[in-house]
């Protein structure tokens, strides 16, 4: 059971956060750099692995996004290797259409999971990703490998974001929890999370390049944490290891982000943790499955 706050405690403080947020503009998605690493692995010692031909993220995603790799592909894949002994494992992945597969965005590193997926998925399952250059390629190797049934735009969910069943969430959660490399958590009464440029950066438009908050929110929200002794943390995540990430969101009471990829992070938040999302969202993918599944508050500023 989450420790009462004096944020838990002040309604007139809450009161105030809620309309200061009530005035904000919309927003939208975050990425974040990383550093590829590689493995070697004997085939005999390896389990070979391959998506279904034709499984694509939510949406119109990219695995070298924030989002589309921690929510749609990293729970899912931990899910369907976590019982697997094997020192190494490779999954296939296809590359045939828009690099949707790569973990990173060629000739863009700031666009990159690679790290994050090392840290994650790679030492800790073995896990390597393969990636097949033709459908002839893909093919071949798919009738040796033990297929994951995975693909956010399959038949049978009820819609294309975030429709995992819950325990691949919950295990996600405990896994990176556990992660040899995450630093102690420090409690926190509110994170807020503010966009920041990606540096030297021609790429796809990421959320901050379309739309970010003035720094009078921020300002102002620094000004009424004081004036209610909140520990709050106002943070830009581009250029932060995943494991200080998952350190961060670990212990806190309030996450306030725009809507977007920041928001991702909620996934190694605690139960009982108010997610605040600014801006107006196409679909409710956070507060539909990810909050209601994980037992967050979820609230969306008018």
């Amino acid at each position: 059971m989450l420790r009462r706050t004096r944020l838990a405690k002040s309604r007139y403080g809450v009161v105030e956060l809620i309309k200061l947020l009530s005035v904000l503009p919309l927003a939208a998605s975050l990425a974040l750099p990383s550093v590829p690493s590689h493995r070697e692995c004997k085939p005999k010692a390896t389990t070979k692995y391959s998506i279904r031909w034709g499984a694509k993220p939510s949406g119109q995603g990219n695995l070298w996004e924030y989002y589309h790799f921690l929510i749609d592909f990293a729970p899912a894949m931990l899910h369907f290797m976590r019982n697997d002994s094997a020192p190494c494992k490779s999954l296939q992945v296809p590359d045939w259409r828009n690099n949707k597969f790569r973990l990173a965005l060629p000739g863009q590193p700031q666009r990159s999971m690679e790290a994050h997926f090392e840290f994650l998925l790679g030492r800790p399952l073995g896990l390597t990703i393969e990636v097949a250059s033709s459908f002839e390629a893909f093919a071949e190797n798919a009738r040796t490998s033990r297929q994951v049934d995975w693909d956010c735009h399959s038949a049978g969910k009820s819609n294309e974001w975030s429709g995992f069943p819950k325990e691949y969430f919950v295990e996600f959660r405990d896994h990176a929890w556990g992660l040899p490399g995450v630093p102690p958590a420090r409690h926190r009464d509110v994170v807020a999370v503010r966009r920041g440029y990606l540096q030297n950066y021609t790429g796809p438009p990421t959320g901050c390049s379309r739309r970010c908050l003035d720094d009078i929110f921020y300002d102002r929200l620094l000004e009424v944490s004081v004036s209610h002794d909140w520990d709050t943390a106002v943070v830009a995540l581009e250029n932060q290891a995943i494991a200080d990430q998952i350190a961060l969101f670990s212990h806190v009471n309030v996450i306030i982000a725009q809507h977007g990829a920041a928001l991702s992070n909620i996934i190694f938040a605690p139960p009982g943790t108010l997610a605040v999302e600014v801006g107006k969202a196409d679909f409710p993918c956070y507060p539909r499955f990810i909050c209601k599944d994980l037992g967050y508050l979820f609230f969306i500023p008018i």
